[in-house]
């Protein structure tokens, strides 16, 4: 029997165990059933929480203790080389994602330069600008001398 309890799990069991054990003890008043069951589940908490096994716990294969055995049939270094290989391919295939994204950026990075480029050259020549010729015909004034 293994201990499939963990330490803090296995305190709070012994706690609970006491807390029952005392109100049957003393607070029930006269249902001999009501304390026959604080009775029981005190001792169960009790005991499951000195020896630190469940035996709910080891039917439904549960364990909240942290000393596991190991009843693997494959070795360490077998799954440490099987992790090793297919961590390979991620790791590349993520160092392939980021040169792709790093170069779109700059060539985004580029165009967004030669863009600002065009319209900095074009602030800076010189506009020609329009002359309007005049299309009327410019007629001579006419001087009128008074007579005196």
């Amino acid at each position: 029997m293994a201990p499939n309890v963990c330490s803090s799990e296995r305190a709070l069991r012994v706690v609970c165990g006491l807390i029952l054990f005392i109100l049957a003890m003393y607070k029930v008043p006269g249902m001999l059933f009501t304390k026959g069951v604080l009775y029981f589940f005190s001792f169960l908490l009790l005991i499951t929480g000195i020896s630190g096994y469940c035996p709910l716990y080891s039917l439904s294969s549960f364990s909240t203790s942290s000393r596991r055995q190991s009843s693997s049939i494959v070795s360490q270094e077998d799954l440490d080389k099987t992790l090793r290989d297919h961590s390979m391919p991620t790791y590349t295939s993520l160092e392939k994602i980021k040169a792709v994204h790093t170069s779109t950026l700059r060539k985004e990075a580029e165009e967004e330069e030669k863009r600002k480029a065009k319209e900095k050259a074009a602030k800076t020549t010189p506009k020609k600008k329009a002359t309007k010729k005049s299309t009327t015909k410019k007629t001579p004034k006419k001087t009128t001398k008074k007579q005196s």
